[in-house]
Parts: C-alpha cells; structure tokens; sequence
C-alpha cells in the first residue's frame, strides 16, 4: 500500500474510534454533567502509532472498525 492511501485508511480509523469517544463523553455528560471526567479525541500521536505499523497491521485494525 502506497503513502496515500495508508493515510486515508488511518484517518478513517482515527475517525471512527474519535466518533466513539465523543458519543461516549456526550453519555458522559448527560448522565453525570462531569466534563472533567471526558477522555481527549485521538490525534497525531494516534497517527504516528498507526503511521509505523506494518500494512497488513493496519488492514486488520481497519477492518476491526468497520473500514
């Protein structure tokens, strides 16, 4: 897989464990009002994990979130 399009296929999985976060602190919120408590979206440090990975790692986790 080329550099493209291993970055197209992390930028989905971080979008879909971000997505995951989020509807987990909204609950968060509604249930407790603790934003305190809310867990950060994954970023750059996701990247460069998944970025040193190799490819076949990365089209099981892809396939892990759906992708």
């Amino acid at each position: 897989m080329n550099a493209q399009q291993k970055g197209i296929i992390i930028n989905g999985i971080i979008n879909t464990l971000n997505e995951q976060l989020k509807k987990k602190n909204q609950e968060l919120v509604k249930k407790t009002n603790s934003y305190i408590l809310q867990e950060p979206l994954h970023g750059a440090d996701m990247f460069f994990k998944l970025a040193f990975l190799e490819d076949e790692e990365i089209k099981e986790i892809a396939k892990a979130c759906g992708l």
